[in-house]
């Protein structure tokens, strides 16, 4: 019952990392969603995972909050078992970037 934009079908339902042309759609189509989200009115705060924050952003994150901020996230692993799976490890499980202790 969330309220939500669908992008089905922008994509193949396959892992894409590997076809640079796949993950610069990706990009773009992040980019179009969050100038849909703009053109409503709502303001957009988005960080990657691979942002590096100067300080905790815990305190924002929580202020937004209690002004009645909508607050999501998401993960680049597309495997719900080896997202769940926090152990360090020596590379990412298939369909997953970013897993904790990767080398």
């Amino acid at each position: 019952g969330l309220p939500a934009y669908n992008i089905s079908g922008a994509l193949p339902e396959v892992h894409f990392r590997h076809a640079p042309y796949l993950f610069h759609r990706m990009g773009f189509l992040k980019a179009e969603l969050i100038a849909q989200v703009l053109r409503t009115g709502r303001h957009v705060l988005v960080s990657d995972s691979d942002v590096v924050w100067v300080k905790s952003p815990l305190a924002l994150l929580e202020t937004l909050r209690e002004g009645g901020a909508t607050i999501g996230a998401s993960t680049d692993c597309l495997d719900l078992s080896a997202d769940r799976d926090k152990s360090p490890r020596a590379s990412s499980p298939f369909m997953c970037g970013h897993s904790p202790g990767n080398r």
